[in-house]
């Protein structure tokens, strides 16, 4: 089983933030693109909580 391009899957955002943290004992990955694409993921999908949250707001 694998995806395909343009199809997604369910990842928390917890889960997100404990790879990348993971992953920074390995230097040379924060230069990879995959990497700075999760690193995108996990700030937007913070966002997406905290606005539903209430802790923030859209301007």
């Amino acid at each position: 089983m694998s995806i395909q391009d343009g199809e997604s899957t369910v990842v928390s955002t917890e889960d997100l933030w404990e790879a990348l943290e993971a992953l920074d004992a390995v230097p040379s990955a924060q230069d990879e693109g995959w990497y700075k694409r999760l690193e995108e993921a996990a700030d937007a999908a913070t966002q997406v909580v905290a606005m539903r949250k209430g802790w923030i707001t859209r301007q």
